[in-house]
């Protein structure tokens, strides 16, 4: 019984979901709706910055690092600092490198790959303290 218990969608936060892989993005999104979140998914960070701009409720970002487009995850969350500061970002990489250049910055939480469903949800929970 997905969502049973939770008063109104006031309590139930919105996480975005950004990946260009089909099948972790689908993966993700499923895991975190089984949690109980509302979840927007977005194929890169054109569209997430959009989706972030039409739905000001969205409380986390998920994001992956390497995407196409001109922005990838870490500029992502360099928008976010910017735009969107009290909404936390994790980031997923299998690049080491590309964590300590955003660490740096204080602008993300990191998830190295392959990153465990389990690990996610917990982290989403530390952050947004539900």
């Amino acid at each position: 019984m997905k969502g049973a218990g939770v008063a109104g969608h006031h309590s139930i936060p919105t996480i975005l979901v950004v990946d260009d892989e089909p099948m972790i993005r689908m993966a993700v999104t499923d895991h975190l709706k089984d949690c109980g979140f509302l979840v927007i998914e977005a194929c890169d960070a054109e569209e997430a910055i959009e989706v972030l701009q039409a739905v000001p409720a969205i409380a986390l970002v998920f994001s992956d690092v390497r995407m196409p487009g001109s922005l990838d995850g870490v500029g992502l969350a360099r928008w976010l600092a910017q735009w969107r500061p009290r909404v936390p970002v994790i980031l997923a990489t299998g690049d080491m490198g590309k964590t300590y250049a955003a660490e740096e910055l204080c602008v993300a939480h990191f998830f190295l790959k392959p990153y465990a469903l389990d690990d996610v949800s917990r982290k989403v929970h530390d952050l947004l303290r539900v």
